[in-house]
């Protein structure tokens, strides 16, 4: 039988409470603030460095600077090669040109008043703070919708709590990764309005946003599934009520990929089955999907029981399902399928926000934990919400609680999704806060203090700072740490430890894999290795030149053409190159013991290393 719920029937009087206000309205900008200050105040640190010595903390920092200043400099929109990397076998990166617009429009603008490295530096640190700021208000405006006046507040102190997805607002840190959860605020904010039957509007543009995401990177695609699948599935509770927002949603989405592709994707590519990038066989998935949400909104009212419409569903899903099994078989399998097995399994399976959270529980479990709390702790909120609340409230419950699962989901494959899935656990611990202490509960002596303890227990970061306190306990010391008596991984990507390559001539550098971005952006060198999947030569030569005996590596190395050699001696990549090959070239370096082959050029005390690769023994 339809369920028939008017306009009027979804709002917060059905939850037997309280209707949430939306007055005053300085609440939400104060709680921004709020959140803004104190996320700043953990970050502050590193926002210093960078103004002051222009660090790249992060390879892909380091990359997407390389990629604008390229682009800059004259290199075509749809050309995504970088090609100081890996020049011998050149590859397209799998990014977004669009990711690069806003930082060379900041730059554009600031070279108008200032040196290119100075507005840079400059754009590096507005950036992530204006993302930040646009990704806190849609998640504070999004609470104070659903928990009134209490919400905002409770929802931005939890957020800049949350580890994990703050990290990816650091001043400082340009790569996709802040957008990318930017949009996804913004989807959910637009999608929760437009559960509501006079604003189905909104879940056009909430289609549009996922679309562009989307482009960005496909690590928000299980959401935009996640929020078809919740849209289709309260359509089939719902009936007609829910026409309008299922047809919207999915015009949004097909209108918002049709145009990213056309401005992405080159059209000597358009028929390119590429998997792990946006592509088309993501937009051929889309149009099948949104085509067949207006066939369902087309003969919704011939559809008059639930059943029917569970039976319309899941045929909308299989046919989508089949389309791309069809054309695209590839797609709907490992994305990395085309990586190379040594790759795949010294380098990926080694990467800390790429591995299953089980083996990174195992690897870091002070690091691990407190991600498993505050995720289990928030979701679980989330579903109390869900029970608790009714009519248009318990929709965006329910679609913020469906989020969520499909974050917890993506962590337990790649500890990466962590802070996309803390955006809404942070939601459900914000409500959970707000119904025990917020204007409405019944006013309790000390409840603020009891309300600050509950918020850190809700958050990474105050689960971070409690097991931070046993010294004595946790993993024991990497039995290669006798050859490296201090690790400190960001002295491996300072400036000043690549003075010496920068003066130079150019050649081609064999490093590590992670310092490769870092080579691009502080000297006009070339890299063989960079952290990117799609750069499998390169990362293959420079794992098995580092772990092979020191004739064998000499071969590898002459044979990819490289003249320099750089090694970080304080990196935990280095400690494990070490830990799988104490007699490798690695080893032999970090011991002391060069082979004929390889002259040092830097002795001070740095621990970036760089050494020339002698190919006439006879100097």
């Amino acid at each position: 039988m339809s369920i028939s719920i008017p306009s009027n029937s979804l709002s917060r009087a059905e939850a037997g409470r309280k209707p949430a206000v939306t007055k005053p309205l300085w609440r939400l900008p104060v709680a921004v603030m709020a959140g803004c200050l104190l996320a700043l105040a953990m970050t502050l640190p590193r926002a210093i460095a960078v103004w002051r010595t222009g660090i790249f903390f992060d390879p892909d920092d380091a990359m997407r600077a390389v990629e604008v200043r390229d682009f800059l400099n004259g290199q075509s929109w749809f050309d995504l090669v970088q090609h100081r990397l890996s020049p011998d076998h050149p590859f397209a990166m799998h990014w977004s040109r669009l990711a690069d617009l806003p930082l060379t429009a900041s730059m554009l603008v600031l070279n108008h008043f200032t040196d290119p490295d100075t507005a840079e530096r400059i754009t590096r640190l507005l950036e992530p703070s204006l993302f930040y700021i646009v990704f806190l208000t849609a998640l504070a405006w999004l609470a104070r919708d659903l928990m009134g006046s209490c919400g905002p507040l409770a929802a931005a102190l939890l957020v800049a709590g949350s580890l994990d997805a703050t990290s990816s607002f650091v001043p400082g840190h340009i790569h996709h990764h802040a957008l990318q959860l930017m949009l996804l605020a913004l989807m959910t904010k637009l999608f929760c309005d437009g559960l509501d039957p006079a604003r189905p509007g909104r879940l056009a543009w909430a289609g549009a946003s996922a679309a562009l995401s989307l482009a960005i990177n496909l690590q928000n695609f299980p959401f935009v599934i996640a929020a078809a699948a919740t849209l289709g599935l309260l359509w089939v509770w719902h009936g007609a009520v829910l026409d309008r927002a299922l047809g919207r949603f999915g015009l949004g989405l097909l209108l918002g990929a049709a145009v990213v592709f056309l401005l992405q994707v080159s059209p000597s590519r358009y028929f390119e089955g590429s998997c792990d990038a946006f592509a088309t066989p993501h937009l051929l998935g889309i149009a099948a999907a949104s085509l067949s949400f207006a066939l369902m909104v087309g003969v919704s009212t011939r559809l008059r029981s639930v059943g029917i419409r569970v039976a319309a569903l899941c045929a909308a899903g299989g046919l989508v399902l089949l389309l791309v099994k069809l054309i695209y078989p590839a797609c709907l399998g490992d994305p990395y399928v085309a990586v190379d097995p040594v790759v795949r399994e010294r380098w990926m399976g080694e990467v800390g926000e790429a591995m299953p959270i089980a083996k990174l529980l195992v690897r870091d479990p002070w690091r691990t934990i407190p991600i498993v709390i505050a995720l289990g702790l928030g979701l679980g909120c989330a579903v109390q919400a869900v029970r608790y609340e009714a009519g248009l409230t318990r929709a965006r419950w329910i679609a913020i609680t469906a989020f969520g699962l499909v974050g917890i989901a993506g962590t337990i494959w790649q500890v990466r999704v962590a802070g996309s899935a803390e955006v809404f656990a942070c939601l459900g611990g914000a409500w959970l806060l707000c119904g025990t202490f917020g204007p409405e509960a019944a006013p309790r002596r000390y409840g603020t203090l009891f309300c600050f303890m509950a918020g850190l227990g809700l958050t990474q970061a105050g689960w971070t700072s409690a097991l931070s306190m046993p010294r004595g306990f946790g993993p024991g010391p990497n039995h290669s740490a006798r050859l490296l008596p201090a690790v400190d991984p960001d002295a491996c990507f300072a400036s000043a430890g690549y003075d010496t390559l920068r003066g130079l001539p150019t050649g081609l550098v064999l490093s590590t894999v992670d310092p490769g971005a870092h080579i691009l952006a502080y000297t006009p060198h070339s890299a063989l290795a960079a952290p990117y999947h799609r750069d499998s030569y390169g990362i293959r030569v420079a794992l098995l030149a580092f772990e092979a005996a020191p004739e064998e590596a000499r071969t590898l190395i002459v044979g990819a053409h490289a003249r320099y050699l750089v090694l970080c001696t304080t990196s935990p990549e280095t400690q494990e190159i070490v830990g799988r090959s104490p007699n490798g070239l690695g080893a032999q370096i970090l011991a002391g013991q060069l082979p004929p082959w390889l002259e040092a050029i830097r002795s001070d005390a740095s621990p970036v290393k760089v050494f020339e690769v002698v190919t006439d023994l006879r100097r």
